[in-house]
């Protein structure tokens, strides 16, 4: 392996093979970044790589490296971003990666960490993007959390935390994108989750979230991607989310939403995708709604379908009988007495 180095610059590795990284690393004390990325790297991270006391970055991202995260590391006490996405490290986080306070940048997705989420965690204040997607952890979301008051991302998704939010994620006052979903995550949607006024990205869904949707929603006025899908919430979509006027995307399917589509959604003039499929919504079909590609699918809608919506396929309002309008062929489930079944058939409705 051949490296090109020059002293506070990225080192990069040239091969054409698989290999690990050399324990030799440890000995470029000078070494400010070191970047790995997608070399089809394999082992472990040597303990050496803490004898590197200067580095500001670490990049090791998108490659086969196993193991643990070295206990050495807490010794890199100028760290600024470290990357280890995309590998095959495991085990627990230690608790020793929390006392390096200048870390900013922190990606540990795609590995199989597991273990609990360190209450240390809230010691990292310089914080701005923490990601931890698709891993194995478990154990609640900590409160400590709250006190990474610098964060602008936090992706916990993907992992089997089952805890409720706490409330404490209210304090991250700078927050623009919060991905919980798939996860257990069990209890209600806190209110404190509303006070986040620059929040853009709100991803809670395939958890186990009941109670109902916090009126308080709509003082997110920045908000453009909320998903709630795939929960136990109830009651009726509140008409504060009218006052979420940069929504682009709104998708809030499986649950038990009931009540009516309310008329205030008409006013998100930005809306592009709509899915309230596979709910218990009643009524009409409010006309106030823009053109979008929208899902109302196995509901139970009544009347005539908005004449802005009918550009959507036949499926996507399938599974209310009461609906009608000039969509050529509306799907229905149906038992197949041939064969024992539930088919699908298509019935013209004018």
């Amino acid at each position: 392996m051949v490296y090109q180095f020059h002293q506070g610059q990225d080192i990069q590795p040239y091969t054409e093979n698989t290999c690990t990284i050399p324990k030799e690393i440890g000995s470029l004390r000078n070494l400010e970044v070191l970047d790995l990325v997608s070399n089809n790297l394999n082992g472990t991270i040597p303990k050496e790589i803490g004898t590197l006391r200067n580095l500001m970055g670490l990049h090791l991202s998108s490659n086969n490296l196993t193991g643990e995260l070295p206990q050495e590391i807490e010794n890199l006490k100028s760290l600024i971003r470290l990357f280890v996405r995309n590998n095959t490290l495991g085990g627990p986080i230690p608790s020793t990666l929390f006392r390096l306070t200048n870390l900013e940048v922190l990606y540990l997705g795609f590995n199989q960490f597991n273990g609990t989420i360190p209450r240390e965690i809230g010691h990292l204040k310089n914080l701005t993007y923490l990601f931890i997607k698709v891993n194995k952890l478990t154990g609640a979301i900590r409160s400590t959390l709250g006190q990474l008051t610098s964060l602008l991302q936090l992706d916990l998704s993907s992992n089997q935390l089952h805890s409720s939010i706490p409330l404490e994620i209210g304090n991250l006052s700078a927050l623009e994108e919060l991905d919980l979903s798939d996860n257990k995550i069990h209890g209600i949607i806190p209110d404190e989750l509303t006070k986040l006024s620059q929040l853009k990205n709100l991803n809670i869904s395939s958890n186990l979230l009941s109670g109902q949707i916090p009126s308080a929603i709509g003082k997110l006025f920045n908000l453009k991607y909320l998903d709630l899908s795939k929960n136990k919430l109830g009651g009726s979509i509140p008409t504060e989310i009218g006052n979420c006027s940069e929504l682009k995307n709104l998708t809030l399917n499986h649950n038990s939403l009931d009540g009516t589509i309310r008329p205030e959604m008409g006013e998100i003039l930005l809306l592009q995708n709509l899915d309230l499929s596979h709910n218990n919504l009643s009524g009409t079909i409010t006309k106030t709604l823009c053109p979008m590609h929208s899902d109302m699918s196995f509901n139970r809608l009544e009347g005539e379908i908005p004449s802005n919506l009918r550009d959507n396929p036949p499926k996507s309002f399938a599974g209310n009988t009461g609906l009608c309008g000039h969509v050529e062929e509306l799907p229905r489930m149906e038992m197949c007495f041939r064969c024992g079944i539930m088919v699908v058939k298509f019935y013209m409705k004018i």
